[in-house]
């Protein structure tokens, strides 16, 4: 085999185990810690994460699966639980097999209702994510997105807003990746949501993550942002069908 073949083995192993390995973000689809990207979960994989935050004075946790229904469709849900209630989340992702500037396109809905107040909320988001290192030759792969999200809660005209997102992943050969992310501010927000994390993917679908973030709630279609940040931690399983 020769080393231009050896190259294009390992980064075809590479791929497919990000693709695997994708971490359902906090706020459900695949992404990082607190936005979407344009990756989505590998046909007829489950993906289970498990996270649990110290942010606003609480200590929430997070659940959320996602299952790739297809090779371009991913479909999921979650539930953000808090002292005395649960946030219910459902969400979907398209990926298009469109390109622009060699960049992916993907666009989804997530749906989030309170257990006690019944309040809900519905974001629309598109996303285009775009690798501008492939990291060959020991180089760490660096990837970057930049999208948008629409979102209108329920019974709250203030909530309603369009913001823009995006997020920077220096991605290891060695499973390490780190990610930094930032939403900026609704028009009534006070804060943008912001985090800082570092992931380690292993080849068996295994992955675990540490971060800092001000996101108000996990598991909410809305996120806002605080004035504080606090650290929050957790694990995902991929589990293969086929």
């Amino acid at each position: 085999m020769s080393s231009g073949q050896r190259v294009l083995v390992i980064l075809g192993l590479l791929l497919g185990m990000r693709q695997v390995a994708a971490y359902p973000s906090l706020t459900g689809p695949t992404g990082t810690a607190v936005v979407p990207d344009a990756a989505i979960v590998a046909e007829e994989t489950l993906n289970i994460a498990v996270d649990g935050c110290h942010t606003g004075g609480v200590t929430p946790a997070s659940v959320r699966a996602l299952y790739g229904l297809t090779p371009d469709l991913e479909v999921g849900g979650g539930c953000g639980l808090h002292t005395g209630h649960a946030r219910w989340t459902v969400q979907a992702k398209y990926a298009s097999p469109v390109t622009i500037d060699q960049a992916d396109l993907s666009a989804g809905v997530v749906f989030t209702c309170s257990s006690t107040d019944h309040a809900s909320s519905v974001q629309g988001y598109l996303v285009s994510t775009r690798a501008f290192s492939p990291g060959i030759a020991g180089v760490p792969a660096l990837h970057g997105s930049l999208g948008v999200n629409w979102t209108t809660v329920s019974g709250t005209r203030d909530a309603n807003a369009v913001r823009a997102f995006l997020s920077a992943v220096v991605d290891f050969h060695n499973g390490l990746a780190f990610c930094a992310e930032y939403q900026t501010r609704g028009l009534h927000d006070r804060h943008g949501v912001a985090a800082m994390t570092t992931r380690y993917l292993r080849q068996d679908g295994l992955a675990v993550e540490l971060g800092i973030t001000n996101l108000d709630a996990v598991g909410d279609a809305a996120p806002h942002g605080l004035a504080v940040y606090g650290p929050f931690m957790g694990v995902a399983c991929a589990i293969i069908g086929r």
